[in-house]
């Protein structure tokens, strides 16, 4: 939920304040806000709930892509990856590198984009070439290494 959600509901920033502070509400980003989160959550897990958080704060035509389409899609990745959402514009430039998010500038076709559970993302061969294109040698597990050695 975002504030401007909850503001519409009646809420003001007392009673959000009232709610974190009661464990109702979580923070996942400034913004935004999950009700009834399990205490412990897999690193994947969190990373989906930062994904659905940031995406109704980004332009529509952001495709989420790179590790983040990657934990979407079920693939193992590095857990340290996962700092930010990554998505991709349909653009030949102008990426940028936020707090939270980094947005990749890339000329996307109509096979590169599908959607998961109603969320824009790269298509499985996009993001493990996405994937191979960006990480590191020593961050790319096994999986994403046999799929680039075959597929690339």
């Amino acid at each position: 939920m975002l504030t401007s959600t909850l503001r519409s509901q009646g809420f003001d920033t007392r009673d959000i304040r009232t709610l974190r502070q009661r464990g109702d509400l979580v923070q996942l980003r400034r913004g935004a806000y999950a009700r009834g989160l399990p205490a412990e959550r897999t690193v994947d897990e969190a990373h989906r709930d930062l994904i659905r958080a940031t995406l109704p704060q980004l332009r529509e035509e952001a495709v989420v892509s790179h590790v983040s389409a990657a934990v979407l899609h079920g693939l193992p990745v590095w857990s340290k990856a996962l700092d930010r959402v990554h998505v991709t514009r349909n653009r030949s430039g102008g990426g940028k590198r936020r707090t939270l998010v980094q947005v990749h500038a890339s000329p996307l076709g109509e096979d590169d984009v599908t959607s998961l559970g109603g969320i824009p993302v790269t298509s499985l061969a996009r993001t493990v070439l996405d994937l191979c294109r960006t990480l590191p040698s020593s961050r790319r597990s096994p999986q994403v290494i046999m799929r680039c050695d075959s597929d690339c």
